[in-house]
C-alpha cells in the first residue's frame, strides 16, 4: 500500500508531470505578470506606503472601542500566525535541496511584487464582505459571488479551498510533523500519526477546545522565538554573509543553471514554496481580513501586504541564510524539516532539532485545525450562498423570506403563522394557524427542502472532519515527502489560478479604493472613511458598509 504513495510511484510520476505543466507554463508566468501589473496599477503600493502600513497596525487596537470587533491588527496577526510555520522552515529547505540556493531568490522576488497581489484580494474581500454574529466574514467566495455575480465560480473557488487547506495542506503538515519527531526522538511515523490523528479529530469534533486555545498563545511566542534564535545565528556569522548572496545570485542566474536546464527548476521551485509560504495571491488570506473591523477597505489591503514582507522577506531568509551557512543543502539525503533540523544542529548543537521539533509540532498542529475551519467556513458557504447576514439578535435569510425576531416565528406571505409562550387572559397558549392555499403549500415544500439542505450538509460537514482531521492526516504520516508537497502544489495551482481570475476582473474597484484613500490622505484627513455610495455601480453588493 506505502509503495502508491512513495516518491518513485507511478502516482508521484504523474502528479509531478502535471504539476511542471501547470507552474511551468501557466501559473509562473501569470503570478509574475499579475505582481507586476498590480505593481504598476497601485503606483508600486508595497515600497511607497510601507509607513502607512506600520502605522496602521499601531493605530489598529485603538478602533472601535468597546465594540465587539476584529481590529486590523489581531487580523494581521492571525495572518501572520497562519503563514509562519512549515513553509518558514520545512518548505524553504525543500525549495534549497532541489532547486538550489537560487530558489531563495526567486522566493524574495515573488514576495516583493506579490505584496501588491496580496493588497488587491485583501481589499476586495473587505469591500465585498458581509456581517456575521457581530463581525464580518468573507473572502474570494463571496467576491466572487458578488463581485463578479458569478455563484458557479464561487462554488469552484470554496470546493478548491476547502480541498486545498481542508485535506491537501493537513497531509503536508502532518509529514512534517512526523519527519521532523523521527529525526530529533526516532519516533515511528505510524505512531506520530496515530497521535494526530486522535488529537485532530477530539478538536474538529469539538472534543477539547483548550488545546486550541493554549496553542493559539505557545505558537506566536515560538514563532517570535524561532525568528530571535535565527536572527541570532545569522549576526553570528555575519563574515558569511556576502558569501551566501553570492551563492543566492550566481545560483539564480548562472551560466552553469542555464546551460544545464536547471534556471526554470530553481525558479519554479522557489516560486512555489514562496507562494506556500506567503499565500499572495492564493485567496487563504483574504478569508482572515474580512473578518478585520476598519473604516476604510484600503487599510486591511496595506496591512496584509505588509505580512507578505514579514514572512517572506524576514523568516524565510532567516532559514535560509542557516541552511546555506551550514553547507548541508548540498547533502542529497536531506530534505523538507530533516535539512533544517541539520543545519541548526550544526549551529547550536543537539538542542537544534529538538527546538525545530517541538516549534514544527505547534506551528503545524496549529496550522492543521486552521485549515479545518478555512474548509467548514467555505463548506457553509456552499450550503447557504453567501446570502446571510447576521445582525445582532436577528437572523435574515435573504430569498428565504424568513425572520426571526423575539420569540415569535414569522412567515412572510401570511402563510404560517407560530407564536410561541404568548399569554392571553392569564393563560399559556400555543398558536398555530397554517394556510391550506398553494402558496402555503410552496413554504411547506420550502422548509422541507430547508430541512433536507440542513441534514446533508451536517453529513458533509461530518465526513469533511473525518477526512481533514482523520485519513488525510494519517495519508501525511505514512506517505514520501515528494507526494505530498506535489498534491499540496497541484491544488494550489488550481486555487490560485480561480483566485487570480476574480482579483484581475475586481480590480480596478481596489485601485479606485486606493486613489480615494491617498486622495483623503492628501486632503488632511488622518484616518480615512469609505462609503459604500463611492462606488454607485456596486453599491448595492457591499452590504456591510453602511452610509
Amino acid at each position: 500500500m506505502n509503495d502508491i504513495f512513495a516518491s518513485d510511484s507511478w502516482l508521484n510520476i504523474a502528479i509531478t508531470q502535471v504539476n511542471d505543466f501547470l507552474w511551468t507554463y501557466i501559473l509562473i508566468g501569470v503570478l509574475i505578470i499579475c505582481g507586476i501589473w498590480f505593481t504598476w496599477r497601485t503606483r508600486f503600493v508595497q515600497f511607497r506606503m510601507v509607513g502607512e502600513m506600520i502605522r496602521l497596525l499601531a493605530d489598529s487596537s485603538a478602533n472601535h472601542p468597546g465594540h465587539k470587533h476584529i481590529s486590523s491588527f489581531q487580523a494581521f496577526a492571525v495572518s501572520v500566525a497562519t503563514r509562519v510555520g512549515t513553509g518558514n522552515l520545512a518548505g524553504v529547505a525543500t525549495a534549497i535541496a532541489i532547486g538550489g540556493p537560487g530558489a531563495v531568490f526567486w522566493m524574495w522576488t515573488i514576495a516583493l511584487i506579490g505584496s501588491a497581489t496580496a493588497f488587491v484580494e485583501s481589499t476586495l474581500a473587505q469591500l465585498f464582505k458581509l456581517r456575521h454574529n457581530g463581525s464580518f466574514i468573507g473572502g474570494p467566495a463571496y467576491y466572487i459571488q458578488k463581485g463578479m455575480h458569478n455563484r458557479w465560480m464561487a462554488i469552484v473557488f470554496a470546493i478548491l479551498i476547502t480541498i486545498t487547506f481542508g485535506l491537501s495542506y493537513n497531509s503536508i503538515q502532518s509529514n512534517t510533523i512526523c519527519n521532523a519527531m523521527y529525526e530529533a526522538f526516532g519516533w515511528s511515523k505510524v505512531t506520530t500519526g496515530i497521535l494526530l490523528v486522535i488529537l485532530s479529530l477530539t478538536i474538529v469534533f469539538g472534543g477539547i477546545h483548550r488545546i486550541a486555545k493554549v496553542s493559539s498563545v505557545i505558537v506566536p511566542i515560538m514563532a517570535i522565538g524561532y525568528f530571535i534564535l535565527a536572527f541570532i545565528i545569522v549576526l553570528m556569522n555575519l563574515h558569511l554573509l556576502p558569501h551566501v548572496f553570492k551563492v543566492i545570485m550566481s545560483n539564480a542566474f548562472g551560466l552553469e543553471q542555464i546551460a544545464g536546464g536547471g534556471l526554470g527548476a530553481t525558479m519554479m521551485n522557489g516560486i512555489k514554496r514562496g507562494l506556500f509560504s506567503n499565500e499572495a495571491g492564493e485567496g487563504s488570506a483574504p478569508n482572515v481580513a474580512a473578518t478585520a473591523t476598519t473604516s476604510h477597505p484600503v487599510k486591511q489591503g496595506l496591512i496584509q501586504a505588509l505580512g507578505v514582507f514579514t514572512d517572506t522577506l524576514l523568516v524565510c531568509s532567516c532559514t535560509a541564510f542557516i541552511i546555506l551557512i551550514s553547507g548541508l543543502y548540498t547533502s542529497p539525503e536531506l530534505n523538507g524539516i530533516a535539512l533544517t533540523q541539520s543545519a541548526l544542529q550544526s549551529e547550536i548543537g543537539s538542542i537544534g532539532p529538538i527546538f525545530i521539533a517541538i516549534a514544527i509540532f505547534l506551528f503545524a498542529f496549529s496550522s492543521i485545525i486552521g485549515n479545518y475551519y478555512y474548509g467548514e467556513t467555505n463548506i457553509r458557504f456552499l450550503f447557504e450562498g453567501g446570502r446571510r447576514n447576521y445582525e445582532g439578535g436577528r437572523r435574515n435569510y435573504e430569498g428565504g423570506r424568513r425572520n426571526y425576531e423575539g420569540g415569535r416565528r414569522s412567515y412572510e406571505g401570511g402563510c404560517e403563522q407560530q407564536s410561541c409562550g404568548m399569554k392571553e387572559e392569564g393563560k399559556m397558549y400555543f398558536q398555530h394557524q397554517t394556510s391550506s392555499s398553494p402558496i402555503g403549500d410552496n413554504i411547506n415544500h420550502h422548509n422541507s427542502s430547508l430541512n433536507l439542505r440542513n441534514s446533508s450538509f451536517k453529513h458533509i460537514l461530518f465526513l469533511y472532519r473525518l477526512f481533514s482531521g482523520g485519513i488525510l492526516v494519517m495519508f501525511g504520516a505514512l506517505a514520501s515527502l515528494e507526494i505530498v508537497w506535489n498534491l499540496g502544489d497541484l491544488c494550489m495551482a488550481l486555487l490560485t489560478a480561480c483566485n487570480l481570475i476574480a482579483i484581475i476582473t475586481l480590480g480596478k474597484y481596489a485601485f479606485k479604493l486606493l486613489d480615494d484613500y491617498r486622495q483623503q490622505k492628501k486632503n488632511g484627513i488622518k484616518d480615512p472613511v469609505f462609503h459604500r455610495s463611492q462606488l454607485p455601480e456596486i453599491e448595492k453588493d457591499l452590504d456591510a458598509w453602511d452610509e
